[in-house]
């Protein structure tokens, strides 16, 4: 990507964190927002008003799309990240028994 949003995302992680599927749709609708807005510039240019105006209602419907998307895949992003964390904030069942075990034994020794 070369526009500010585009490097944004490749760069924020949170494409690897979800599944392809949702970055492919994300991919695409920034993608036909960035023709769109290529296309408004012609019709403009050309003084081509009307056509604009009808493209400029494309270019909404793919920016409402992307930003819904974005909003999905920074959800999903977070929920990972949470379930992540509470996993790793749980006790691991072999190293507690372990530790407890070896306590155990120590003072029965000592």
């Amino acid at each position: 990507h070369k526009c500010a949003f585009g490097k944004w995302f490749d760069n924020s992680g949170i494409a690897e964190q979800c599944s392809t599927g949702c970055v492919s749709e994300m991919n695409q609708q920034h993608k036909l927002l960035h023709q769109s807005v290529g296309k408004i510039i012609a019709y403009k240019e050309k003084q081509e008003f009307a056509q604009a105006e009808q493209e400029s209602q494309l270019l909404i419907g793919y920016s409402d799309s992307v930003v819904a998307l974005l909003d999905q895949l920074i959800a999903k992003a977070h929920n990972l990240q949470q379930s992540a964390q509470t996993e790793s904030s749980k006790p691991d069942p072999i190293n507690s028994f372990t530790g407890k075990t070896e306590n155990r034994n120590k003072a029965q020794y000592a």
